[in-house]
C-alpha cells in the first residue's frame, strides 16, 4: 500500500519525545513541516534516519542484530558506537528505554526487523539531555503501527561452548484497541560457565615472579519483564506508562593455585579456595504525557527506579585456618528524575525554539561489615535550543545549564560534598551539497562532562588473588572536554568523519604497596588526553538479495598522567554482510578487529572476533531458525608500575555455536490504512 511507503521526516525534530514517533499526525497547517520521500537514507544537522521498509534485507532479523548494518554503528560485546560517539540513550516509538547491557540485548533481540518503521540516529546528541549524555549517539526507533489488533513474537536462544552453556527464551507482545495501547516483553536466562586465567607478577628488585593460575565456575539465573501501555485521549493527547522488574542471582566457585618463585626465597605453592554469591533485583516505574498542537509539542516525563542487591565473596587459603577473606556487602540505590520539554516552530522562516528542564535525586548505600559508603546527587537543568532552516542549510543551536550538588563519603567520617554549576553549549551544522544524489557536510562542536560510576568511587576492597587487589577513590571529580567534528557523507550511504577531542579522563592506578609485593589498583583524575579520530563508514546494496555494512577507524592520541606522556595509536575495522541464498536461506557474516594499543600503565593485545550464521523462514515466514557460529581472540593486558610487571589472559568463549528459534503471530488489522476525522480535519497516519 502507498502509506507503507510513506517515509516522514520532521525537520528539526529535539529529542523531546514527539506525538509523531508514536500517533503519527499530519496537520493541514503544519505540512510545510513535513517531507515525504523514498529516500532508504536522508542526513540532516542531528545525523540520519534509515526507512528500513526499504530494505528487505534488515527486516529479516531482529533489532539486536540490525544494529549491525546502520551506517558507522559498531557493535562489541555490550558497547555500541555511531561513528565514534557511544550510544547514550534508546528511544522506541518515542519513549526512553532505562536498560542497559544485557538488559538492553535482549530488548532488542525481542523487536522483529519486520515491524520496525524506521530507525533515527542523532550522532551527537545536543542541548536536551543531560550534559554526561551530550556528544553522544542516540537511537530512536519507530515501529509499525497496528489498529485492532497485535502482534506477538516468542523465541528461544541457545548456545554451547568449551567454556559453558547457555539458554535465553523471550517473548514481546503488543495489542491496540481503539485509543488502547498495551505491550510487554521479558526473558530469562540460565547459564553455565567456567573461565580460565593466568596473571603473572615479575617484581625487579628480588627478581622473583609469582604465578596465579585462576579457574572458576559461574552459575547465573537471570529474569527480566517489561509491561506498558498507552492511552490516546486525542489524535494530539496520549498518556503512556511502563513497568519494569528484574532479577538476577549468581554464584561463583574458584579455585587459584599460587606458586611463588624467588632467587633468595625457596619456591612456595598454594592454593586459594573462593566462594561467592549474588542477589539483585531492581525495579522501576516510568510515565510520560505528550500534547501537540499545530506548531508544536509538550512532552512531561517521569521515571524511578530503586535497586537492592546483597553479595558475599569468601577467600580461604589452603595452608591457613582462618578467612583470607570475608566480604558481605549490602546495597540499595535509588534514583527518581523528572523533565519537560516544549517545542514551537517560530513564524515565517524563523524555524523552532525549544526549551524544557529536568531535575533528578539519586541515592546509593552500600554497607560491609566494616564500612559504610553513600552516595548522593541532586541535579537541576534547563535548556534552550533553536533550530533553523533556509535551502539546503539547516541548524541546531544549543545552550544548557547544569547544577549538580555530589556528596561522596565514608559514613561518620564527614561530608565529602561538591557543587558544580556549569554552561555546555552545543552546535550541530549541515549542508546539502546536492540533495538528490545525498551529498551532505556536517559540522559539531559541544562541551560535556562524565562522571565516575560507582565502581570508581566506591572504596570497598575488592581481592582478585592473594597479591592483588582494587579499591575504589570516593574523591573523583567530574572530567570535562571538547568535541569538533566534520562529516562528509557521499550518496548517501558513504561517510568520512574527523573528530579532534580535547579533555579530561579518569585512570585506574596501579601501585606496590609499600613494603610489600602486593599490587593495589585504584582511580584517579588528572589524565589528559587530546588527539584526532577518523572514522569511515560504507554501506553496499548487493540489488535485492544483500546488504553490506563496513565501518573503520583511525585513533591517534595523546595521554599525559603526571610526568608520563603515552601516544596511543588505535586502528578499527568492523564488517557485517548479510546476503539471501537460494531456497530461501539467508547468509549473516560479520567480524571485528581491534589493534593493539597503550595506555597509561597499560598495553593491550589485540582483539579479533567474527560469527558467521545461516537462517531459515518456515511457516509463510512465521518461523525463523538460525544457527551462529562465532570465535573472540583471547584477551592479554599487561600493567607496568613501581617495580612490577604483571600480565593477565583471560580465556572466555573462544568458540561459540548458538541455536536460536523465534516465532511471530499476528492478529486484527495489520495494514497501514489513511482516515479522515472531519470533526476537527486532522489525517491519522495509521500504521
Amino acid at each position: 500500500m502507498l502509506a507503507d511507503l510513506l517515509y516522514i521526516l520532521l525537520l528539526g525534530a529535539t529529542n523531546a519525545p514527539n506525538i509523531s514517533d508514536t500517533i503519527p499526525v499530519v496537520k493541514s497547517d503544519t505540512l510545510r513541516e513535513v517531507v515525504i520521500t523514498a529516500d532508504k537514507v536522508r542526513h540532516d544537522a542531528e545525523g540520519y534516519r534509515l526507512n528500513v521498509s526499504s530494505f528487505p534485507q534488515l527486516q529479516t532479523m531482529d533489532m539486536a542484530q540490525m544494529l549491525h548494518f546502520l551506517p558507522g554503528m559498531v557493535v562489541d560485546r555490550n558497547t555500541m558506537t555511531v561513528f565514534g560517539n557511544r550510544v547514550g540513550r534508546l528511544y522506541v516509538n518515542g519513549k526512553q528505554i532505562h536498560l542497559s547491557g544485557e538488559d538492553l540485548h535482549n530488548y532488542l533481540a525481542s523487536i522483529d526487523g519486520s515491524n520496525v518503521r524506521s530507525i533515527k540516529v542523532v550522532e551527537s546528541a545536543g542541548a536536551e539531555v543531560n550534559a554526561q549524555t551530550a556528544g553522544m549517539a542516540i537511537i530512536k526507533i519507530t515501529t509499525k503501527r497496528t489498529d485492532d489488533g497485535g502482534l506477538a513474537t516468542i523465541s528461544v536462544d541457545g548456545d554451547e561452548s568449551f567454556d559453558g552453556r547457555s539458554a535465553t527464551p523471550r517473548f514481546r507482545i503488543e495489542h491496540r484497541s481503539g485509543p488502547w495501547s498495551l505491550y510487554s516483553n521479558g526473558s530469562y536466562m540460565k547459564s553455565h560457565r567456567e573461565m580460565d586465567s593466568r596473571t603473572v607478577n615479575s617484581y625487579e628488585d628480588t627478581q622473583g615472579t609469582v604465578h596465579n593460575d585462576a579457574n572458576s565456575t559461574n552459575n547465573n539465573r537471570y529474569y527480566s519483564i517489561v509491561i506498558g501501555s498507552a492511552y490516546g485521549f486525542s489524535s494530539t493527547d496520549y498518556l503512556a506508562f511502563d513497568a519494569i522488574v528484574s532479577n538476577q542471582r549468581f554464584r561463583n566457585k574458584g579455585l587459584n593455585s599460587v606458586i611463588k618463585q624467588s632467587q633468595k626465597l625457596p619456591e612456595e605453592q598454594y592454593q586459594i579456595d573462593s566462594y561467592g554469591r549474588s542477589d539483585d533485583s531492581s525495579h522501576s516505574l516510568s510515565s510520560q504525557y505528550v500534547h501537540q498542537w499545530a506548531s508544536g509539542n509538550l512532552s512531561l516525563s517521569v521515571f524511578a527506579q530503586w535497586d537492592c542487591k546483597k553479595q558475599q565473596q569468601d577467600q580461604h587459603r589452603s595452608d591457613a585456618t582462618t578467612y583470607l577473606n570475608h566480604t558481605q556487602t549490602d546495597a540499595h540505590h535509588r534514583l527518581l528524575t523528572a523533565d519537560a520539554n516544549i517545542s514551537h516552530r517560530l513564524p515565517g522562516s524563523w524555524g523552532k525554539i525549544g526549551t524544557g528542564g529536568s531535575c533528578s535525586f539519586w541515592r546509593n548505600s552500600d554497607d560491609t561489615e566494616t564500612c559504610r559508603f553513600r552516595y548522593t546527587e541532586q541535579t537541576v537543568a534547563a535548556y534552550l535550543s533553536w533550530d533553523w532552516e533556509k535551502g539546503a542549510f539547516n541548524s541546531s543551536l544549543g545552550l544548557r545549564y547544569e547544577h549538580k550538588e555530589v556528596n561522596a563519603a565514608i559514613v561518620d567520617s564527614g561530608d565529602n560534598r561538591n557543587t558544580y554549576d556549569n554552561l555546555f553549549p552545543s552546535l550541530r551544522l549541515n549542508y546539502e551539497l546536492n540533495r538528490s544524489h545525498g551529498h551532505s557536510l556536517r559540522f559539531n562542536a559541544q562541551r560535556y562532562y562524565r562522571l565516575p560510576d560507582m565502581m570508581m568511587m566506591n572504596p570497598f576492597v575488592q581481592w582478585e588473588g592473594d597479591y592483588s587487589y582494587s579499591t575504589g577513590n570516593p574523591n573523583l571529580l567530574p572530567a570535562f572536554g571538547k568535541t569538533l567534528s566534520a562529516h562528509l557523507t557521499l550518496w548517501r550511504n558513504y561517510s568520512v568523519k574527523a573528530t579532534y577531542s580535547n579533555s579530561e579522563d579518569f585512570i585506574r592506578v596501579h601501585e606496590r604497596e609499600k613494603d610489600s609485593n602486593v599490587l593495589c589498583s585504584t582511580y584517579a583524575n588528572g589524565v589528559h588526553q587530546r588527539g584526532w579520530q577518523i572514522e569511515a563508514s560504507a554501506m553496499f546494496v548487493i540489488g535485492k538479495s544483500g546488504v553490506l555494512n563496513l565501518n573503520g577507524q583511525r585513533r591517534l592520541y595523546t595521554l599525559t598522567y603526571g610526568q608520563q606522556h603515552v601516544h596511543s595509536y588505535l586502528w578499527m575495522s568492523s564488517a557485517a554482510l548479510s546476503y539471501r541464498l537460494p531456497y530461501g536461506f539467508n547468509l549473516r557474516v560479520s567480524g571485528s578487529y581491534y589493534s593493539p594499543f597503550r595506555s597509561i600503565q597499560t598495553k593491550e593485545v589485540s582483539r579479533l572476533s567474527g560469527s558467521t550464521g545461516v537462517s531459515h523462514s518456515f511457516l509463510h515466514n512465521a518461523l525463523d531458525v538460525s544457527v551462529n557460529y562465532s570465535i573472540r581472540k583471547q584477551s592479554t593486558i599487561n600493567t607496568a608500575t613501581s617495580g612490577i610487571m604483571s600480565c593477565r589472559k583471560t580465556n572466555s568463549s573462544i568458540h561459540k555455536l548458538n541455536l536460536s528459534v523465534r516465532y511471530r503471530l499476528q492478529w486484527g488489522n495489520r495494514n497501514a490504512k489513511v482516515k479522515t476525522n472531519t470533526a476537527n480535519g486532522i489525517e491519522r497516519l495509521r500504521m
